[in-house]
């Protein structure tokens, strides 16, 4: 029971962050996330990997609608920054994900936390989160529900991102 309350817990934010998509709280959480694992199509690959470049990873899941809303977003904002930023998925089962995203032609880098090592550092509580990941690896914000990518304050906090300001 305790599960099922939980779960409708989890909809109903992603519901309501899909309706509330303004202008995100951004949560400044510094914490070196350059040592953790994932797993991509059934091999481990370490976030280091990615070190080099910033990195807006959607901590993501397959029931969540809003989750799914923001792929689009994610897509294009992938397309938007080009080499200078790295944009990526992680969820709980990758391979769930990582259907939908290839189903709908999004070409975004799928990872899985399926130990939930991920999920515990960084103490997720809804669906999506977006973790802001600079050059070297360190995560140094995060919000929660669905951004507007193209509003004046998030184009002007991705700017100050990737420039590392």
């Amino acid at each position: 029971m305790k599960k099922n309350i939980s779960l409708f817990a989890a909809v109903l934010f992603c519901a309501w962050s899909t309706v509330n998509a303004t202008f995100p709280v951004i949560e400044k959480v510094p914490q070196d996330l350059s040592n953790t694992v994932f797993v991509q199509e059934g091999s481990p690959k370490a976030l280091a990997s990615l070190k080099g470049t910033p990195v807006v990873l959607c901590y993501s899941a397959d029931f969540c609608p809003s989750c799914h809303k923001a792929l689009p977003g994610l897509d294009q904002l992938s397309e938007n920054w080009g080499t200078a930023l790295k944009v990526a998925v992680v969820t709980t089962a990758d391979r769930k994900v990582y259907k939908s995203m290839t189903a709908n032609t999004f070409f975004l880098e799928t990872f899985g936390d399926e130990g939930g090592e991920l999920r515990t550092r960084i103490d997720l509580k809804a669906f999506p989160t977006f973790l802001f990941i600079n050059d070297a690896g360190m995560l140094v914000a995060k919000t929660e529900g669905g951004p507007s990518w193209n509003s004046p304050e998030m184009m002007t906090f991705m700017r100050d991102f990737v420039q590392n300001k």
